[in-house]
């Protein structure tokens, strides 16, 4: 059946389409094509389509001429301009015009390389330039930078942020973080929340946690009970974050007050949360902590004490089938010490199994006799003890070949697949601090010489191990893939901030230290200069803005963007 159009539209037969929409005005000519005159900011791009469409300035080759911060709108578009250009509102923002300026130009809203920028004073503008904390609380008419709840206004129950991750699709960073709050009856420290920070804009908003404000405090997501969610009464606080193998779903490392680890699958939209695993507790003290259904790792301690492994609060990595890599801190006196290494549970928390140990104690049942300990582990039941009880030693991961397998008979404490690179890591109690895939790699950093190793899971034989670096950095590491660096950061002996290129020659890898004293440690990155050279707060952590090629740094309540190239970085959400 064919359909004549009512007026104001054209077509006809099957289907009928405005001529006036926003975007501008089609009509069909004698010929059945298409007309459009579209509207100022939209084009008709193809023959077949009906309507306009918006164009997308940004990714002209000149950003529709926006030499700075480019940002789509439907007909149109934002362009932020900087202190690169003379005739922007910001080259106020630039050096003292009297002093020589600062090469190469920034791109930021603000040059705090200059001196006199990054000094407070009650009539400079240049809050964004100095320590967060100092711009948040030192001044008669504090700054602030960006809108929704802010971290500096919960100062008093001192919070921290304890981990950052970025969605760059959508341009939202989350922090992760830990906060003080006795009211809530549960003791000092373990509750948290989870910020999201518009990465242009500096806008926040909380997606999930109890938050304290000024107003008595507000429980997000609105609607949403912690317990029925997730048997909690409050989100702990957050000490790591992952995305999920789909990119969108995100995955939180908690610890609680009773200082055990919980792993929630959280909705960064609706802040929908479930609980995946839970770290069994030695004393339960409730019975909602120890739940069955939750798989645990033998430690292989033979005495009375803990059985199961102890999760670090650092190290914490999703493997591309969504099961959850953790690490594992030595517990016991050091004669029955168990394993420092890496465990994997499963993607619903139902079991767990060592894939990476190192560091058993002699009379521990995982203990191989060899002064690296063992190299790898597998999932045969054998009796590693010869106590006629068969053992399982679990770890064998699908792809068989790229595993070890424990070796039979009992007392032998041999595993198969003996290649071990260039050694066992980390060295015996010192568990890893920090793990992140890095070219297919997972790399991690031991808390004991903040030394870098490399993990390679697809080698034939087994999780080869080596070591690549000593006293690089301790909790962070971020891939950069265009620069063709990797940065490190945390404490480390003051290595707070730094780029490492890696090559397999080893005389071609080097370590360039920008922030706080880079001077020793020279490479192509400057110094850092504004608020991150005097960065005190060095566990904090940091992201890569792949788009604009920043660094986000969390530096106390602010967020700091970083500008490798002049080594210029600006406070823009406080």
């Amino acid at each position: 059946m064919f359909c004549d159009c009512d007026p104001g539209y054209f077509g006809g037969g099957n289907a009928c389409y405005p001529e006036v929409t926003e975007t501008g005005t089609c009509t069909m000519n004698a010929n059945q094509n298409i007309d459009c005159q579209c509207n100022p900011g939209y084009h008709h791009a193809r023959s077949t389509e009906v309507a306009c469409s918006d164009i997308n300035e940004c990714e002209l080759p000149d950003q529709g001429g926006c030499g700075a911060w480019c940002t789509n709108t439907p007909g149109s578009f934002l362009c932020r301009s900087t202190v690169a250009d003379a005739s922007s509102p910001y080259w106020g923002n630039s050096c003292d015009p009297d002093d020589v300026r600062f090469q190469p130009a920034t791109q930021l809203a603000a040059d705090c390389r200059c001196g006199g920028n990054m000094t407070p004073d009650n009539d400079s503008p240049m809050g964004m330039c100095w320590r967060p904390i100092g711009a948040a609380t030192e001044m008669a008419q504090p700054y602030r930078y960006g809108a929704g709840p802010g971290i500096v206004d919960v100062v008093f129950q001192t919070p921290e942020v304890l981990t950052m991750v970025m969605h760059q699709a959508s341009r939202k960073i989350y922090l992760g973080v830990g906060y003080t709050l006795p009211s809530l009856g549960i003791g000092a420290g373990y509750a948290g929340a989870v910020i999201e920070v518009d990465a242009d804009t500096g806008n926040r908003r909380i997606v999930a946690g109890f938050w304290p404000d000024e107003f008595g405090g507000t429980h997000h997501p609105e609607g949403m009970d912690m317990m029925a969610m997730t048997g909690l009464q409050v989100l702990p606080e957050v000490q790591n974050m992952v995305f999920g193998p789909d990119g969108e779903t995100l995955f939180l490392w908690v610890q609680d007050h009773h200082s055990n680890a919980q792993i929630l699958k959280l909705n960064r939209i609706t802040g929908a949360m479930q609980l995946m695993w839970a770290e069994h507790l030695v004393i339960p003290l409730e019975d909602r902590h120890n739940r069955p259904e939750h798989g645990q790792c033998w430690n292989g301690e033979r005495v009375s004490g803990r059985k199961f492994v102890q999760i670090n609060n650092r190290g914490f990595a999703m493997d591309e089938d969504g099961n959850y890599l953790l690490t594992v801190a030595a517990n016991s006196a050091a004669d029955w010490i168990s394993p420092v290494g890496i465990v994997r549970i499963s993607a619903d928390g139902s079991t767990c199994e060592w894939v990476r140990r190192t560091g058993a104690g002699q009379n521990n049942a995982y203990f191989d006799g060899a002064a690296a300990g063992s190299v790898g582990v597998g999932s045969d039941p054998i009796d590693v003890d010869c106590d006629g009880t068969p053992d399982t030693a679990n770890g064998m991961l699908p792809r068989d070949a790229k595993f070890y397998a424990p070796l039979a008979p009992c007392g032998s404490g041999l595993f198969a697949g003996g290649n071990a690179g260039s050694g066992a890591a980390p060295p015996a109690g010192s568990p890893f601090r920090a793990l992140q895939w890095v070219g297919g790699k997972l790399w991690a950093i031991d808390a004991n010489s903040y030394g870098l190793w490399e993990i390679d899971t697809a080698y034939a034989t087994g999780w080869r191990v080596r070591k690549i670096g000593d006293n690089m950095a301790e909790d962070w590491i971020v891939e950069d893939t265009a620069r063709d660096v990797v940065w490190l950061g945390g404490t480390g002996s003051q290595n707070n901030l730094g780029a490492f290129h890696f090559d397999e020659d080893p005389a071609k890898r080097w370590w360039s230290r920008v922030s706080p004293v880079c001077g020793a440690v020279p490479g192509p990155f400057p110094c850092l200069r504004g608020p991150m050279s005097t960065y005190s707060t060095v566990h904090q952590p940091f992201v890569l803005d792949q788009a604009k090629g920043h660094l986000i740094h969390q530096h106390g309540p602010g967020t700091v963007r970083i500008e490798p190239e002049t080594g210029n970085n600006v406070t823009f959400s406080l």
